[in-house]
């Protein structure tokens, strides 16, 4: 009897082993799949060691809110992204079209062998030379104007079609950074939404005496 029970375990444990390596197989195809599909998003988590990490604001629960650091119209530059600051030459190959040599020599010169700039802090993810960054680096009409030709009134447009697809490439398309950034332009074109209605508003009407019996303007 007793070597009945070991058997009947044994074949037990066997069954058990066999559902769960069948249960386990799709959720072990879908990581091996999503590491297979999103290998760029983990270029910020590489580019910094395990102390660093921790520290990381990236690490933080995330908020619905996000502090502008720089704006325009219907553009802004949110805290904690920096995905501008990915500067790997490989992966911008119009660069020879919009820097000239000199600025081209000081460009490689800013990279470092992960790839991000060498005046990017990884920990507050902020410019380490930012009022002295070259005129590459700022987002202003007159730069984009030179290197881009971006007319002054595509140049939001533009400057969200750069941020969005910078921020896809280097922390994914569902990440954070881009529902932060994502939020921020929504909150923009709320507060522009807003200032219109209490324009309209405010703009007083016509007196009574200014309009004749056929309700006309005069």
């Amino acid at each position: 009897a007793q070597e009945q029970h070991q058997i009947f375990f044994e074949v037990l444990k066997l069954k058990f082993r066999i559902m769960l390596t069948y249960w386990l197989s799709p959720l072990c195809r879908e990581v091996n799949l999503i590491k297979t599909l999103t290998p760029r998003t983990q270029r910020f988590s590489l580019a910094v060691d395990d102390n660093e990490m921790q520290q990381s604001p990236h690490n933080r629960s995330s908020t619905r809110t996000a502090t502008i650091l720089k704006k325009t119209k219907r553009w802004a530059c949110v805290e904690n992204c920096g995905a501008c600051c990915y500067l790997e030459p490989s992966e911008r190959e119009d660069l020879n079209e919009w820097l000239d040599p000199d600025e081209r020599i000081q460009y490689e010169s800013m990279v470092g062998n992960d790839g991000w700039c060498v005046y990017f802090d990884k920990i507050t993810r902020l410019c380490t030379i930012y009022d002295d960054r070259p005129d590459f680096c700022k987002v202003e009409a007159n730069s984009f104007q030179s290197m881009y030709g971006i007319h002054s009134d595509d140049l939001d447009n533009f400057c969200t079609s750069c941020c969005r697809e910078h921020i896809s490439d280097v922390y994914g398309l569902n990440s954070q950074e881009m529902r932060r950034f994502n939020g921020a332009l929504k909150s923009l074109r709320r507060s522009a939404s807003q200032k219109a209605r209490a324009s309209l508003s405010s703009t007083p009407s016509l007196p009574a005496s200014s309009i004749n019996e056929n309700n006309e303007g005069v």
